[in-house]
């Protein structure tokens, strides 16, 4: 079967399919035992990390996810099965899935079949993963989307949703001195616009996930971990194409630092994002198995 492109994925996904809400916060992680604490997540894994289980087997590729240990997915709708084909999946996976990602076409255009897609499995999170090229190419084309994005995020509000925002490299682009993202966040209501904050393309770009996760405290429910190295023979990469995934850990990012600043800014949903999706299962154990480790 051929596979999915990243964009050609992003773009097929008419709708994605979502979980449950997120619950309480966890207990107080600093104490008498400070050093050795766990840290609490939940984490789960990003759907488009098992898109070629996804679209041979979901029912086997699920249960992977969790027999390694993850309690979450966050969804795309896979080649072939909808929302309401997926959820009786997650059900006998014992997975959950908060949110769903979507493009800004989908938003634009199919907002009823999004909300939908959401409610039948009892969605909190949408999560706009793209917005086409030729729509953010200046400053003034950001101040567009974030008018449109208030407009979605009235919408999905209405319906017991909330809207989520997925960095990559090119919102750290500026224009007028400001990165898009910051004019993004700049320009929507913080009721109606959250961040899903991607470190591992917040790094790529240059900038810092810690300061980020600070400058939208309490706007940032959701983060996807990864971490990532310079390309072989670069030792000070200045362009996004000069890092490559490394498994957790193993890279140049500061991840106890960028889990200790989620904790402190309330961040409740951590998603494990392998792009690559070479050994799938390893890639994925090693990275659990790194954030099990993590003790503050």
């Amino acid at each position: 079967m051929k596979l999915l492109t990243r964009r050609q994925f992003l773009g097929a996904s008419a709708a994605g399919a979502a979980g449950l809400a997120a619950g309480p916060l966890a207990a107080p992680l600093f104490g008498a035992a400070r050093g050795n604490i766990p840290f609490p997540g939940p984490y789960g894994v990003q759907m488009y990390s098992i898109r070629k289980g996804m679209q041979t087997n979901p029912a086997a590729a699920l249960k992977m996810v969790r027999s390694i240990g993850y309690t979450q997915i966050e969804c795309w709708q896979p080649n072939g099965v909808n929302a309401t084909e997926l959820k009786p999946l997650l059900k006998a996976a014992h997975l959950v899935a908060p949110g769903m990602h979507t493009v800004y076409g989908q938003l634009l255009h199919n907002m009823p079949s999004l909300i939908r897609n959401a409610h039948i499995l009892g969605a909190e999170w949408v999560v706009c993963a793209w917005v086409d090229a030729p729509l953010r190419q200046s400053g003034a084309d950001y101040l567009k989307l974030a008018k449109h994005f208030n407009q979605f995020g009235r919408e999905l509000r209405r319906a017991g949703l909330r809207l989520g925002y997925h960095n990559h490299t090119q919102e750290f682009i500026r224009f007028g001195g400001v990165p898009a993202l910051d004019i993004l966040m700049r320009h929507t209501d913080p009721n109606l616009m959250w961040l899903e904050l991607d470190i591992g393309h917040c790094v790529r770009a240059g900038a810092n996930p810690v300061t980020y996760l600070h400058r939208y405290a309490k706007r940032t429910p959701l983060l996807h971990l990864k971490d990532v190295a310079p390309n072989a023979g670069i030792k000070h990469p200045t362009k996004p194409t000069q890092y490559h995934d490394v498994p957790m850990g193993t890279g140049i990012i500061d991840l106890k630092g960028v889990l200790l600043a989620a904790y402190q800014n309330h961040v409740q949903h951590y998603y494990v994002e392998d792009e690559a999706a070479g050994a799938v299962r390893p890639e994925l154990t090693d990275d659990y198995n790194y954030l099990r480790r993590v003790r503050f």
